[in-house]
This record gives structure tokens, sequence and C-alpha cells, in this order.
């Protein structure tokens, strides 16, 4: 599993990473917390700046020390990490989120939509037994995506139960 919950001295870390966000990640936070992300998440070993678990997104807000060789070649291996986990990773740069943070937000939203799984369409009037089928028909649907390798589009959502 990719996010790994922190323990001891890291939990200590990722709350003063918190306390310490620049000013553009302070200007997108509140844009976002009421969405499902998490701030400073690690995720296979890299911290993002912010992360939402159902649907595999994470967002990094980029400032000046990434223009940096070594910050690129870094941003580099977590890009491509992250397109091995399944994790859709957007970046922006400090000055875009400084100058219009909600623009930014839409943007990262939308990624969550096209990411969300479709959930299954069952009249308000179906007996429990036809909700208990298309649950089933869901889940075996994921099995199999999981199964033959197209797990990458797909959520987590097998492991924290069905989406409704």
């Amino acid at each position: 599993m990719p996010h790994v919950r922190p323990r001891g001295e890291k939990v200590e870390f990722l709350r003063n990473l918190n306390r310490r966000m620049t000013d553009a990640e302070r200007a997108l936070w509140p844009l976002l917390r009421n969405h499902g992300f998490h701030p400073n998440v690690i995720l296979d070993g890299w911290i993002v700046d912010f992360y939402r678990s159902d649907v595999k997104v994470a967002v990094e807000v980029d400032g000046s020390v990434h223009e940096q060789d070594f910050k690129k070649r870094q941003d580099a291996a977590k890009d491509a990490d992250s397109e091995r986990l399944g994790v859709r990773l957007l970046r922006f740069k400090n000055e875009v989120v400084l100058r219009d943070p909600r623009k930014v937000a839409k943007v990262i939203l939308a990624a969550v939509e096209q990411r969300k799984p479709e959930a299954p369409v069952v009249p308000l009037s179906a007996p429990p037994e036809t909700v208990f089928h298309a649950v089933q028909e869901r889940q075996r649907a994921q099995s199999q995506a999981l199964s033959t390798g197209e797990h990458a589009a797909l959520p987590r959502t097998v492991q924290r139960g069905v989406r409704w």
C-alpha cells in the first residue's frame, strides 16, 4: 500500500510541516480541506503537499527551489513513482496558486471528479436484493480489473468499501 500512516518522529515532523505551510499552500488549503484532501501525506516515501486517497489525487505546490537541478531530478523521480502507483500528481507553481487559488482548486477538483468511480444506478424503489446484486457486480468488475492489471484507472475503493 503506497500511503503510509506515520508514527513517532514522522508524526511530529508532519505536524511541523502543517504549521509551516507556504503562503501558496495556506491559500489553497481552505479550498481543499472540505473535499477529502489531507495536507503533507507520506506517499511511498515521498511527502506530497495534499492528497486524497480514495481517488488517488496528489497536489504539489512548487516554490522557486524546484527550479534547481537537484530538485528537478527529485521531482522527476516523484512523478515517476506516483505514476507507477496510479496516483495523479498535479503540480502548480507558487505564483499561479497565489494569483488565483480558486481557479487552481477548480482544476484540482475537476481531476478528482474524473477519477471518481461510477456508482451503480439503482432505482430508489429497488428491493434490497437488487441493490445487493448491483454492489456484487461492481465489486466483481473491480476485482477483474485488479487481476488483469487495469487497476491504475481504479481508485482504492475495494479496500474502503463501495462508494455510493
